[in-house]
């Protein structure tokens, strides 16, 4: 996911991509990764991004996320959950 550090054009739009990705994808047995350097990607964004996906991997361990919310971006991140 390093393109999205870069200042190109649409890279402001990462969350919307990855929510629209996560829609898709939702009900299919695929498998895909997406990567975010840590030491590069603010804590919040992070935080939004990690809603946004239903399995991750921490520290080396596969886990499912409890605190998964798929359609943050479509009710507004600043809506409750």
């Amino acid at each position: 996911m390093s393109w999205s550090l870069s200042s190109a054009p649409g890279t402001q739009r990462l969350l919307e991509y990855e929510a629209l990705y996560a829609a898709h994808f939702r009900t299919t047995s695929t498998v895909t990764w997406c990567l975010y350097d840590l030491e590069e990607t603010s804590g919040g964004q992070i935080l939004d991004l990690l809603r946004l996906h239903g399995r991750v991997v921490l520290n080396g361990m596969e886990l499912d996320n409890p605190n998964v919310d798929p359609d943050l971006l479509f009710r507004g991140s600043d809506a409750p959950a």
